[in-house]
């Protein structure tokens, strides 16, 4: 049997056939249909990751049903039950539900905390208003990329003469650790592409030591760099920054998570996690 026509039987004629036989071509040209449709969904998600969570739903409610029926026929083909691929997903569920495989941690740079944005504004800021704290966050997994965070740091300015407005800069953060450390240049230079490719701004190479790649987006009219993105390894992240933020000189402070190797750090919240407990007493960066 070859690969086209075993995923069209898996995908249509038996999409939810547990019953008969297939055979060890069948199931294992459909194993590496899956494989291969992994692949592809993990670059999409790491190059869009607004989409990844939507894509990979999709996915694994589009090939459940035929997952478990070849598999169920594969199963009978020898002679054996179908209830026996029970087994290796009550182990993975046991795992899961003891935190042994996808622990319900942030993964951060060892030694520290992400780059504060009071150490680039050289200003500790206001405590903000209220729903418009530090975040972080942790982006589902993928295949390619199995850690991927993003950060939205504010420094605020408080309300000028007991008023209602507040002002402020913003640094947006995004990181991610690739398991193919080749995509880290590809995946960086498409995200700056896609947000700042406007003739009113340009690209290009900075240098940091320790780094593999550092982009820069100027401004051709005034010269500032409001956005960057550094590699190293199979690490990247990038940075997007409000006016009056120019991320050029504060490289090596930037290249800081790429630089590191990753470890885990706990945290109170798998999903959204406060950076700064009061900023009211953030103090000035040493």
């Amino acid at each position: 049997m070859e690969f086209r026509e075993a995923v069209r039987i898996c995908l249509t004629k038996k999409y939810c056939s547990f019953k008969g036989r297939a055979s060890r071509s069948e199931f294992w040209w459909f194993c590496l249909f899956t494989l291969l449709l992994n692949i592809a969904v993990g670059i999409v998600g790491a190059i869009a990751p607004a989409l990844a969570s939507i894509i990979s739903a999709v996915q694994a409610l589009w090939l459940l049903l035929p997952t478990l029926s070849v598999s169920t026929r594969r199963l009978h083909d020898r002679n054996l039950s179908g209830w026996w691929q029970l087994l290796p997903l009550a182990a993975a569920y046991m795992l899961l539900a003891g935190g042994l495989l996808f622990p319900r941690q942030q993964s951060l740079p060892e030694g520290g905390t992400l780059p504060r944005i009071e150490e680039l504004t050289g200003t500790p800021g206001a405590q903000p208003p209220e729903g418009r704290g530090d975040t972080l966050r942790r982006q589902l997994p993928t295949l390619l990329c199995p850690v991927q965070l993003t950060s939205t740091q504010y420094a605020y300015d408080p309300p000028a003469g007991g008023g209602t407005v507040w002002t402020g800069q913003v640094l947006d953060m995004q990181y991610v650790h690739l398991a193919i450390p080749a995509m880290a240049g590809p995946v960086v230079r498409g995200w700056l592409s896609s947000r700042w490719g406007g003739d009113a701004w340009q690209v290009q190479e900075g240098d940091c030591p320790g780094t593999d790649l550092v982009l820069l987006v100027r401004s051709r009219d005034t010269g500032e760099c409001p956005a960057a993105a550094i590699t190293c390894g199979g690490r990247a992240v990038m940075y997007e920054a409000s006016d009056g933020i120019d991320l050029s000189g504060s490289l090596p402070l930037l290249a800081r998570p790429v630089m590191l190797r990753t470890i885990m750090g706990s945290t109170r919240s798998h999903s959204v996690v406060s950076m700064a407990q009061n900023r009211s007493s953030a103090s000035m960066p040493r």
